[in-house]
């Protein structure tokens, strides 16, 4: 049975590696977040945040599932090289949406000078490239039990981040424009100069233009669930400086930049063993119920570390102007223990093939939101986002419960000789 165990198994040795850049994006996104706060004030600070979630969430429609799907269809690789092949094979498509849509986000928020238009345009483009490329080498290095690669590249943008970051401050900086265009710049150099490095495409042969195929059909599926995944952390972000001001985003965001550090060991966790869990669900042996138990007091345990620290941190890190700030770490941390819990059950019915319940908890979770941001926040602002957020992850993690329970009986009904064959059909994959 499926469960997280002391002696780590080589899923386990993967996710602690994948923690190495994640701890690096943490302290990366604190000092950044610090230093753009102070540099840009909370209105600066509200703007930026505004773009960066609208990249954010343009990747994931232009990804099409990719990075997902790719965990879920194709399993462990023994080849980095071939994972590096696919994963560029299924890049293709999305580079060129990401262009596209890159040039129509610099002319929807046109700056007064053709100068800072063109430089949002090249920020909106160095920013999606490069979330896009991460997701993808991150699924990559998982399937090819290979982390290190992808672990490097991410510790060289933090740290280019973290310079440039500092440079922007010393010199007093105050343009968003700017600072979009360094973040996406450090973000997308590493891996762009690991792309190079690798040297030139290979053919893929037949098993690996089969599996990429079955990737791109399960990523067509997963695209609406991803879309309410992201529009679920961001709706808040999307909806404040509308219904309120950028003021009141500058104050939720770095609230909830610090509360969230509390989801990634355990998404991490999550994404190296997919491929397992899609294993141990065709072959039977998987315990649904265990592993949503355990990731469940997990999720809680780190959401109270962090929250305690967060909460003493922020009026000495960011200043007196972002006191506000610190009474919301508790509604959010909680709001984001009830959050990895939901994305515990999304990885669990993947695996299922059942993508219908992945969609109906974000969307669920989604509606809540965007209800409750619409009548909290004009009245109170960045504490009634806080509220919206616990309540809309609560209705996740409830609806959640539904989905795992869905999988459990989906294990029931299917007869063990012929759950490999059912699932690998619909798949289009063969191992």
């Amino acid at each position: 049975m499926t469960r997280i165990r002391s002696v780590p198994t080589q899923e386990n040795r993967v996710a602690l590696v994948l923690l190495v850049p994640q701890m690096a994006i943490a302290v990366g996104a604190l000092l950044v977040n610090v230093f753009s706060a102070r540099a840009l004030g909370p209105s600066g600070r509200g703007a930026l945040a505004l773009h960066l979630q609208l990249t954010y969430i343009i990747t994931v429609v232009v990804l099409l599932g990719r990075d997902r799907s790719y965990l879920a269809t194709i399993g462990q690789l023994a080849s980095p090289d071939r994972a590096t092949q696919q994963s560029r094979d299924l890049l293709r498509l999305p580079l060129v949406l990401a262009l596209v849509t890159a040039v129509a986000a610099g002319l929807a928020f046109a700056a007064p000078t053709p100068m800072w238009t063109a430089a949002l345009a090249a920020g909106y483009l160095l920013v999606i490239t490069g979330n896009m490329m991460s997701r993808v080498s991150r699924s990559a290095a998982i399937t090819a039990v290979h982390p290190w690669p992808f672990a490097r590249a991410v510790l060289a943008s933090q740290i280019l981040l973290v310079a440039v970051s500092v440079a922007l401050l010393v010199l007093r900086i105050d343009r968003l424009e700017v600072w979009f265009v360094a973040y996406g710049l450090t973000l997308a150099l590493p891996f762009l100069c690991q792309l190079v490095a690798a040297g030139p495409n290979r053919s893929l042969d037949g098993r690996e233009r089969e599996q990429n195929r079955a990737a791109r059909r399960l990523g067509l599926r997963l695209v609406p669930s991803q879309v309410g995944e992201m529009a679920l952390l961001r709706a808040d972000r999307l909806l404040i400086p509308l219904l309120s001001s950028y003021y009141q985003l500058g104050i939720y965001v770095v609230a909830a930049t610090m509360a969230e550090l509390a989801s990634w060991p355990l998404s991490q966790y999550i994404d190296s063993h997919t491929p397992r869990w899609r294993e141990e669900f065709e072959a039977r042996t998987i315990s649904p119920w265990r592993i949503l138990r355990q990731t469940s007091i997990f999720s809680l345990l780190i959401s109270v570390a962090v929250a305690v620290p967060a909460y003493l941190a922020i009026p000495l890190l960011f200043g007196s102007e972002y006191r506000a700030a610190a009474a919301l770490i508790p509604l959010l941390s909680v709001a984001t223990a009830l959050f990895a819990v939901s994305r515990v059950v999304v990885a669990l019915t993947t695996v299922a093939d059942l993508t219908r319940w992945a969609s109906l908890v974000n969307g669920a979770g989604v509606a809540s939101s965007l209800g409750l941001c619409v009548l909290l926040v004009p009245r109170h602002g960045a504490l009634g986002a806080s509220y919206a957020s616990l309540v809309a992850y609560g209705v996740c993690a409830v609806i959640g419960l539904g989905g795992v329970l869905r999988v459990a009986q989906e294990l029931r009904a299917l007869p063990p000789d012929s759950t490999r064959a059912r699932t690998t059909e619909e798949m289009g994959c063969t191992r």
